[in-house]
């Protein structure tokens, strides 16, 4: 069915070749727009999310008498557009990085089980089949796929090649082609995986012992920014109001303003930590 042409359609269309990833990347995240209709919808809803926040700020500097926020209302509606145009239009990596923590939260355990359903002599497309049932995620989700393109009758050898260039994961990658050479030269694959598992292992450690450190960094930065900035910040307010004349307007408006900075500088945290968490490590 042919999609209804409209005038986002036409913007996304020519502001396409400013994204030139963006059609792989919708592959991948397995998102089934053109990039031209998922421009055109990005660019829809960050219009709703400026008109929004721009009528929602002038109605509360009106509620709350606040004139120093009518002036504001346009620049920051016009921020707000774009800063989520340009969420909208990252949203397929952010998918796709996902996908990608989801996969390698579970790498460790899935090889684990391939070496151990070989060592007890089960052939390989049934070792698939047994990861594809399993509880597994994405992981299970991508050897499902490749399940069915096996029994449609293509060369395991050539569905996991497929897959492992799919999947943007390193680590992956790194499991999959020894497992795929092995099976090129008729290597040992029980040795082969025991080698991949015990590589993925010292790696978890590696990770789990950075994370430790960065997590130590983030939290006395955060501390710094978080309560000894604000702090000064309120104590100033204070003495400006009592011997600079500060207007009873304006020490709101600061008071406000640290409140709002102490929000960000929390929401910060909690992004910068998950954002450092080990991707090799099941939450």
């Amino acid at each position: 069915m042919k999609e209804k042409e409209t005038f986002f359609h036409t913007i996304g269309g020519k502001i396409e070749h400013l994204f030139p990833t963006l059609k792989q990347d919708l592959d991948i995240a397995g998102i089934d727009k053109s990039p031209r209709s998922f421009l055109a919808g990005v660019i829809q809803q960050s219009l709703l999310v400026m008109i929004f926040v721009g009528v929602g700020i002038a109605l509360v500097a009106f509620l709350f008498d606040m004139g120093a926020f009518y002036g504001a209302s346009v620049p920051l509606a016009i921020l707000f557009f774009f800063v989520f145009f340009l969420m909208g239009v990252s949203s397929p990596k952010a998918k796709i990085k996902r996908k990608v923590l989801d996969i390698e939260s579970n790498l460790t355990y899935a090889v684990k089980s391939i070496r151990i359903h070989l060592t007890s002599g089960a052939p390989l497309f049934e070792v698939f089949v047994n990861i594809s049932r399993e509880n597994y995620g994405e992981l299970s989700n991508s050897f499902k796929k490749a399940v069915k393109e096996i029994n449609l009758g293509r060369p395991i050898v050539e569905v996991l090649e497929e897959m492992t260039e799919k999947i943007p994961s390193i680590y992956f990658k790194n499991a999959m082609w020894p497992l795929i050479g092995g099976l090129k030269t008729g290597g040992d694959l029980i040795g082969i995986m025991d080698e991949v598992s015990k590589s993925l292992a010292k790696q978890q450690i590696n990770q789990s012992t950075q994370y430790g450190g960065k997590v130590q960094s983030i939290s006395m930065i955060t501390v710094v920014l978080g309560i000894v900035a604000p702090s000064i910040a309120m104590i100033g307010a204070v003495i400006g109001s009592m011997f600079m004349g500060f207007s009873e307007d304006m020490v709101k408006t600061i008071f406000y303003m640290i409140v709002l900075y102490i929000v960000f500088i929390n929401i910060m945290f909690i992004v910068m930590i998950n954002a450092h968490k080990p991707s090799l490590v099941k939450a």
